[in-house]
């Protein structure tokens, strides 16, 4: 089958993002990539049936295409409007959503705007740790998650960044600590007992602090095994043979292969809540039927997979709102072209301004709804 592609452009300041949607047909798939100045930012993937047309799977690299294009310009569009606004909350939501899309430096600008207007809050000192370690600039990542813990020392999120941001620092030591403490503070935390053991192998393999090299195959064999029961998505065919590695006291290509699954964990993470958090983006601007089709049916879909998630829920009831919104403009405008053509309809009128009053009750409650939804119930 011949390989279809699009390709667009779109500026944000002085930064280039170009979106590529082609489909592989080795493999029925179809693929969106975002290049932001030339690095890939994000990749989505969509699979179709190998029975397809040409045309038919034209028709869905174009649909695709134009999804991720309406997506980012979206986005692009909410950046704009929150920076303007200058409300905190609004910028630490809305940062979310650029976090989860891989979209890193956008997630950092707004992470800082936030700061600079509220330098106590610790959650935008917390995303902005994740994203500087994303970044690789973990001088700074350490900062700002040391920020976050001073403020909020019993978060085990805060205390497992910092954990993360030090080790890869070369801080092993510290890291420990850290990872320890988010372990007493929840005692389920995979991903703390995950990185209690890559820490115990970073300094045996550095040769870093000598109260941390006793029992380090075993100790560090125990906090994954932990991890994975935890959380059984570490588990697998990597996994099982960085045990085999860790048995063979090799160290160093036990730890290529552990790091691998926790980055291969954190991708997944990724992607299952970039479309969640993509419910900041659509308090801006103005929905098009197509993208609240396409919000329901992934929120629908969530809500099949976790069906006791509040936020779903809630978002869920807000965007029907929206949809009940919409459809009441529709509704005024066809009572609208009746009284055009026939302007002596009394009982339509007495419709048309009804409609009006319920569209008007409609767009005061989702206006409440979303300046509680972004900026936080006070």
């Amino acid at each position: 089958m011949e390989t279809y592609r699009l390709s667009s452009k779109l500026k944000n300041a002085d930064r280039e993002i170009v979106i590529q949607t082609s489909n592989d047909a080795s493999v029925r798939t179809i693929l969106s990539t975002v290049y932001v100045d030339g690095q890939i930012a994000n990749v989505s993937r969509t699979r179709h049936p190998g029975e397809w047309t040409p045309e038919e799977v034209l028709s869905m690299v174009k649909s695709r295409h134009g999804q991720k294009k309406e997506e980012l310009e979206s986005m692009l569009l909410a950046f704009n409007e929150v920076m303007d606004r200058g409300e905190p909350e609004a910028m630490h939501r809305l940062g979310t959503a650029f976090f989860f899309k891989r979209l890193f430096d956008e997630a950092l600008a707004l992470f800082d705007a936030a700061i600079t207007l509220n330098n106590s809050f610790d959650g935008a000192y917390f995303y902005m740790a994740r994203t500087e370690i994303e970044l690789e600039r973990y001088d700074q990542a350490v900062r700002a998650a040391r920020a976050a813990v001073e403020m909020k020392p019993t978060y085990a999120d805060y205390r497992h960044t910092l954990g993360e941001c030090l080790m890869l620092t070369g801080a092993y030591k510290e890291a420990v600590a850290e990872f320890e403490e988010a372990v007493r503070i929840n005692t389920y935390y995979g991903d703390a007992y995950f990185c209690l053991g890559l820490a115990l192998l970073l300094n045996s393999i550095h040769q870093k602090d000598i109260t941390l090299f006793g029992s380090v195959v075993s100790r560090s064999s125990d906090y994954f095994k932990r991890a994975g029961v935890i959380d059984d998505q570490y588990e697998g065919e990597i996994f099982a043979e960085g045990f085999k590695l860790l048995e063979e006291q090799d160290l160093e290509a036990a730890y290529v292969l552990f790091r691998k699954v926790y980055d291969n964990r954190k991708r997944d993470r990724f992607n299952d809540l970039s479309g969640f958090y993509m419910k900041y983006v659509h308090f801006y601007g103005e929905p098009s039927p197509e993208s609240l089709d396409r919000r329901t049916e992934y929120l629908q879909e969530e809500l099949r997979l976790h069906p006791d998630y509040v936020d779903i829920h809630t978002e869920l009831a807000r965007l029907y709102l929206e949809r009940s919104r919409h459809a009441c403009s529709l509704s005024m405008e066809h009572y609208r072209q009746a009284l055009n053509i026939n302007p002596s309809m009394g009982i339509v009128e007495k419709q048309l301004a009804a409609a009006q009053e319920g569209y008007s009750a409609l767009d005061n409650l989702l206006t409440q709804v979303m300046k509680e939804s972004v900026n936080g119930s006070k």
